[in-house]
């Protein structure tokens, strides 16, 4: 059982932090977290196998894949801070939340242990903000169904169906209303831009699907 941080690590308190307002103190915020962790030794440990396997996955990577893995890690961490509620206020995590905390970093850590080189655009590609699943349909198209939100603050949330074809090395999936979902696969990721006329009927908000995408196995693939 994980028990509460002592009182030597706790964080000091920073009155008018407010990562709502200023983007740079979700920074100062995540130290709340980053110092939870480093005093609990079963946070610590996962938070290591973390650190283990981002250095191993970058290593088979091309610059800028692990640049945009290392990305996309920064924004998980960010999102940490937001679920767990960490705020300038509240610096010391209790102990459901230290519970909490280490079941996400456990799930991160077998998110990543399945992380592979993307070669095809058929699979499910993921990163923080969620998936996109693409399969072959009858008529030799490529459907896509891809589920996705906006973290730091859930400003809005994107659910996109549509297929396409493959030309010209970019998968372009028409999702209806003028809106298209472009995908573009090299250096073994998938970058996604999202096309719209106006303003999207699939994402709240003003929302988007723009972003970058990593393949991830199935669940006991070897």
């Amino acid at each position: 059982m994980l028990i509460a941080a002592p009182a030597h690590a706790q964080t000091a308190e920073r009155p008018g932090i407010n990562c709502a307002v200023r983007y740079e103190d979700c920074d100062r915020e995540i130290a709340i977290l980053e110092g939870a962790i480093r005093a609990h030794p079963h946070l610590a440990a996962v938070r290591r196998a973390i650190d283990d396997r981002l250095a191993e996955i970058a290593g088979t990577m091309t610059t800028a894949a692990a640049l945009a893995l290392d990305q996309d890690e920064t924004r998980y961490r960010r999102s940490l801070r937001r679920d767990l509620f960490a705020t300038a206020d509240h610096t010391v995590l209790d102990e459901a939340a230290l519970i909490d905390l280490h079941k996400r970093l456990e799930r991160r850590l077998a998110w990543l242990g399945r992380i592979t080189t993307g070669r095809a655009f058929e699979g499910r590609w993921v990163n923080a903000s969620g998936d996109i699943i693409i399969t072959r349909t009858a008529r030799a198209h490529l459907a896509i169904s891809a589920n996705l939100a906006e973290i730091d603050f859930l400003k809005w949330t994107c659910e996109l169906e549509g297929e396409g074809r493959v030309r010209e090395h970019i998968l372009r999936a028409e999702l209806g209303d003028g809106e298209q979902l472009e995908l573009r696969l090299g250096d073994g990721i998938l970058q996604s831009t999202h096309v719209v006329r106006n303003f999207s009927k699939n994402c709240g908000a003003n929302g988007h699907a723009n972003g970058v995408w990593f393949r991830i196995a199935p669940e006991g693939a070897d």
